[in-house]
């Protein structure tokens, strides 16, 4: 019975990942496909958007390298960046959408949602949407060990952003008639700071927690689960300052820092332990 369970399940997982790839992939090209009566504004968009290599390229060679260091395989690597890209922004879209339309169901003041909407919205969503993909990775592979759901965060969380940069960069071309190289550079500014920090603190607490480890106490899991998303809100909140963002990008990173510390040291069977 057991052995029938875990083989349904497996099923099961692999087929809600497929339906999560087919549905999520064909997002940002049928967003690219948008022109707004300005196709004309293709060859900028074509020239901004390669301009997102200044982070992404440094980021894969830092993943591999953490991949050979951590002993995750190649498979699971790749799988990991391939699911990045195409489910998460997805699943982050509908979940603001179905937010959105619950606030306006509240009767909020139009000023109130236009302050506080993306606050009440992405925080919750945006990580859940990563923390999924991290999830469907750490249950096709039984991937239980700390140090790979830290890779596994990052990777989700630098997806997601590749994926969403791109789509500003297309709105504020075709939609906002803006200019794409500023709205390129900008995002390049924070790509050090956001999603995938806090994806990657996500991830190893819902990964302790999902998995009992002793390595990490249950309270540190659920604090490492709450605070990207508390340091996300307060970014996307009107509560902003001088220099709000960086001091909220030291904070992410403190924290990284420290699990990265924590599961670095740990010896493979150590961090497979559930605790007592």
């Amino acid at each position: 019975m057991k052995k029938r369970l875990k083989k349904y399940g497996n099923n099961i997982v692999l087929f809600i990942t497929i339906v999560l790839v087919v549905s999520g992939m064909s997002l940002p090209f049928l967003e690219f496909a948008k022109t707004h009566g300005h196709a004309d504004r293709y060859p900028q968009f074509l020239m901004a958007l390669p301009l997102l290599l200044i982070y992404i390229i440094p980021f894969a060679f830092f993943t591999n390298y953490l991949r050979k260091r951590f002993d995750v395989s190649k498979t699971v690597f790749t799988l990991t960046w391939f699911l990045a890209l195409a489910i998460p922004v997805n699943i982050g879209a509908l979940g603001n959408e179905f937010l959105s339309l619950f606030l306006l169901k509240l009767k909020l003041s139009e000023q109130f949602l236009n302050d506080w909407g993306a606050s009440l919205t992405a925080p919750f969503t945006e990580e859940i949407a990563k923390g999924i993909v991290v999830l469907l990775i750490v249950l096709l592979f039984q991937q239980r060990s700390l140090k790979t759901s830290l890779l596994l965060g990052m990777i989700a969380g630098i997806g997601f952003q590749i994926v969403e940069d791109s789509l500003y960069i297309q709105q504020t071309i075709f939609k906002n008639d803006g200019n794409g190289f500023i709205t390129a550079f900008e995002r390049i500014a924070y790509s050090g700071l956001s999603h995938w920090v806090f994806s990657a603190i996500f991830a190893v607490g819902l990964v302790a927690l999902f998995t009992r480890s002793k390595a990490i106490s249950k309270i540190r899991a659920i604090f490492y689960i709450i605070a990207p998303i508390a340091i996300h809100f307060a970014w996307n909140s009107p509560l902003d300052f001088s220099g709000s963002n960086t001091i909220y990008g030291i904070i992410s990173w403190m924290i990284l820092f420290s699990i990265f510390k924590t599961v670095d040291q740990l010896p493979k069977e150590a961090e497979m332990l559930p605790s007592a």
